[in-house]
């Protein structure tokens, strides 16, 4: 090889993730989570590349021995009811543009590198932007809607819709890791602070996070 390859550092995984237990259901009845989006604590604070397999076939294989219960009521109905939505101000082009600039944020704020001055300032950006979007009429009748109960939605609506609720879901993700980031003052596997380079004693705990009650932690057990 005569010219040089570019290579750089990157944030392809995060070792935290929904909390489960050892038959990868959450506290919340009849979810389940399973690979990356769970968070088991099979690989520690750091994990490498493909490891995540292990977590796909073990957690998998136990969660089909599960019973499952009957479907709703409203779920099993063939009825549907129209869904009117004013879409006005929300278009399409919006969404994906505030989406690509939260994804910008959480890679400059918390990627490879990250600090507590720059966690706060994109949990104050991300907050803004929360605040901003619960404000729209849109999304408040959105979610008035009853979850369980079929909707009919024009086709050239669930596209702005999808958009949306994404957008809303990725903010809420996005703050409680940034607040993730910002709890835990030290580095250790995946997780660099520049202003907090080592690994401290007292921070040997896993931590975990709920909405609205804080960050609790919980000694490692060797």
């Amino acid at each position: 090889m005569e010219r040089p390859i570019p290579v750089a550092p990157a944030a392809h995984y995060w070792m935290g993730g929904v909390a489960t237990d050892l038959q990868a259901a959450t506290t919340l009845p009849g979810l389940y989570a399973v690979g990356e989006v769970a968070c088991t604590g099979l690989h520690g604070a750091n994990r490498l590349a493909s490891n995540s397999l292990m977590e796909c076939l073990v957690f998998a294989h136990r969660l089909k021995e599960i019973e499952l219960g009957p479907v709703p009521a409203a779920l099993a109905s063939d009825k549907t009811q129209p869904l009117a939505l004013d879409l006005d101000g929300c278009s399409s082009s919006q969404l994906i543009d505030a989406i690509e600039q939260l994804r910008q944020l959480c890679w400059r704020r918390a990627g490879v590198e990250r600090s507590a001055a720059g966690l706060r300032q994109a949990i104050g950006n991300v907050k803004a932007d929360e605040q901003h979007l619960e404000q729209q009429a849109l999304l408040q009748a959105l979610l008035r809607q009853d979850p369980c109960a079929p909707r009919l939605l024009a086709e050239s609506s669930r596209r702005d819709l999808n958009l949306l609720l994404d957008l809303h879901h990725r903010l809420l993700t996005s703050r409680l890791m940034l607040e993730a980031c910002l709890f835990r003052g030290e580095s250790r596997g995946g997780h660099y602070r520049s202003d907090a380079p080592a690994p401290l004693p007292q921070w040997r705990q896993h931590s975990r996070q709920q909405r609205q009650r804080g960050i609790v932690t919980r000694a490692v057990r060797d």
